[in-house]
């Protein structure tokens, strides 16, 4: 409230001068505002700058001697001048810093309209003698008492609230990202696709914070850049975006309706939600998750529409469309493949990383295409690359070129047999690197039996060269953990090599490969087998000999800790052996 000093004439000064501020120079200030609030409030103070007119032209003696009009208009005037700085927020800052203060803007001004609706009202009796100017004054104060401020709309209400949470630094998946930015672009009256126009709110909210702001404003826009840096990177569309450049004319894109409104790629499960939309399926399902977790009602990301269903029908025909188009452009990639990797040692390096990144990618993002890619021969051709261009090749080119033999070799157990026929018919590095794979992956029981009986040759072979053994005891250790390998790789001999390295002490030789040495002959003995006849060293004593015993013993006082682990498991599976039994007695050890 105004100061008691203030006269009415000056009061009723301010009002105008005030009101003519919140409207401005045009005096329509409702259609200024991209908000509900200020424009309703905007409207009201059109018609309380008429009752303020007319006032201002009444008799002297009405505003000069009642007590009632003195009071009202100092009030007036005290709530125009506090609505001055909300109005000046709405109009001045981003609509991104409106949208996160839209509540406490929204109070002030549902506070300020209920409050000059009473002042208002204290004018009834004095403009009495003024039927017209009274009647006006009294309709205003009652729509300005009647009127609904309190809330924001529903669109505003979800994206205050996403915000709010947001500020929590949530890790969010792309698709919810796009759904934020989507609901965000929507509130504000914006085009999602017009990154342009979005990067520039998020930049006037940096310069609205840069001053003083709170923790959770700042974290907003923390949150709300990252998100946007994170979502207005156009990602690469599967199988040709990255393509090489003699694929351009052949590459076939994809139709706009086959890529996910929130992940921008092409789908792979494509679903028509209630609001007749189609996404990705695990895109709109990550969303829907995290509006239940808000706890707010799931939207339809595109149309802002809130969904009365979660329910998800697969969009066939289009699913069948989208098919088609990914054999179309596997079969335009794989012929590219075969031309360029069959030129060999004259096909450029980058063509070959081009080609290289194609393959990989064929095979990860569509793995019921593997086949077609092995079945084109494109594996050997990949093996042959590797042997030319052994001497010379970086280790870019090589990684890629590995990477892309895994991959295409994951599903089923043809593929070891393509993984083994680079082993065997590849150089030195390619056989190290292979084994080397064969160490660190993930077998199947299948794929570790097969490796065994195809490859387990190649491997122990390995294990006589210093600059092989490493590689090859970490891939034979891999395939000892099964069982039924026990049998396969003793008879390829794999005992005496492994005892060789268990025995033989070099003094720069890694620990670890005694370890490793000592831990496959444990997995071997563990159950009772071919080897308890099989000769153990190259000087013919079996596993049971009292001269493999002792060397054992005596490992245990010169050995490391996983080492002597290891030696004590396989002193058990021997001493468990049927056919220990009887050959030398315990005391005969001490």
């Amino acid at each position: 409230m105004t100061s008691p000093a203030v006269s009415p004439a000056a009061a009723l000064d301010s009002i105008t001068r005030t009101l003519s501020e919140i409207l401005g120079p045009a005096g329509g200030g409702e259609d200024g505002f991209p908000w509900d609030p200020p424009r309703r409030f905007a409207s009201f103070a059109q018609r309380l700058q008429l009752v303020a007119h007319h006032l201002a032209c009444s008799p002297p003696d009405l505003v000069s001697t009642s007590p009632a009009v003195h009071t009202a208009l100092r009030g007036v005037a005290g709530d125009l001048e506090a609505t001055r700085a909300a109005f000046s927020t709405y109009r001045s800052r981003s609509r991104i810093y409106v949208l996160i203060n839209c509540k406490p803007l929204c109070s002030s001004l549902r506070d300020r309209v209920s409050s000059i609706a009473s002042w208002l009202a204290l004018l009834d009796s004095p403009l009495s003698p003024i039927p017209d100017l009274r009647k006006k004054t009294a309709d205003l104060s009652r729509d300005m008492q009647q009127a609904d401020l309190r809330k924001v709309t529903e669109n505003e209400e979800r994206v205050y609230t996403t915000l709010q949470k947001e500020a929590e630094v949530r890790e969010s998946s792309k698709a919810v990202q796009s759904a934020i930015m989507m609901d965000l672009a929507r509130t504000l009256g914006m085009d999602s696709t017009d990154h342009g126009k979005l990067a520039e709110q998020i930049k006037l909210l940096r310069a609205d914070l840069s001053g003083s702001s709170t923790v959770a404003e700042r974290r907003i826009l923390m949150s709300l850049e990252k998100i946007f840096d994170s979502w207005s990177v156009e990602p690469c569309i599967a199988d040709g975006s990255n393509a090489a450049d003699f694929e351009d004319d052949a590459h076939i894109p994809p139709f706009k309706n086959f890529l996910c409104p929130l992940t921008k790629e092409v789908m792979k499960d494509p679903v028509v939600v209630v609001s007749s939309q189609t996404y990705e399926r695990a895109a709109i399902r990550y969303w829907f998750d995290r509006c239940l977790e808000d706890g707010r009602d799931p939207t339809c990301p595109v149309t802002g529409q809130v969904l009365s269903s979660l329910e998800m029908k697969p969009n066939i025909g289009l699913a069948g469309a989208i098919e088609e188009w990914v054999n179309r452009n596997v079969e335009i990639h794989i012929k590219s493949a075969l031309q360029y990797l069959g030129e060999g040692s004259s096909c450029p390096l980058e063509c070959l990383e081009r080609v290289l990144d194609n393959v990989y990618r064929i095979s990860e993002e569509h793995p019921s295409s593997r086949y077609r890619v092995r079945n084109a021969g494109i594996v050997g051709l990949v093996v042959r690359m590797l042997n030319e261009r052994s001497k010379r090749m970086g280790s870019r080119l090589r990684g890629k070129a590995l990477m892309a033999m895994h991959s295409m070799i994951k599903d089923d157990e043809s593929k070891y047999l393509h993984l083994l026929v680079a082993g065997r018919v590849g150089s030195e590095d390619v056989r190290m690197e292979i084994a080397s794979f064969v160490g660190k992956i993930t077998l199947t029981s299948n794929g570790k039996g097969f490796i065994a009986r195809h490859g387990g040759k190649v491997l122990v072979e390995m294990l006589s060269s210093m600059q092989e053994r490493a590689p090859s005891l970490q891939a034979l250790y891999n395939l000892s953990t099964l069982d039924d390998n026990a049998t396969v790789l003793v008879n390829l001999g794999v005992l005496p090599a492994l005892m060789n390295i268990l025995f033989t002490t070099q003094q720069d030789d890694p620990s670890d490969l005694k370890d490793l040495a000592a831990s496959i002959i444990a997995n071997i003995v563990a159950n009772s087998g071919h080897w308890e006849l099989s000769l153990a060293d190259k000087e013919g004593h079996q596993m049971q000999s009292e001269f493999i015993i002792r060397r054992l013993l005596d490992l245990l006082s010169c050995s490391s800790c996983k080492c002597q682990a290891s030696v004590l498991q396989i002193l058990c599976g021997i001493a468990s052996s049927p056919q220990a039994s009887g050959v030398l007695p315990v005391q005969d050890l001490m």
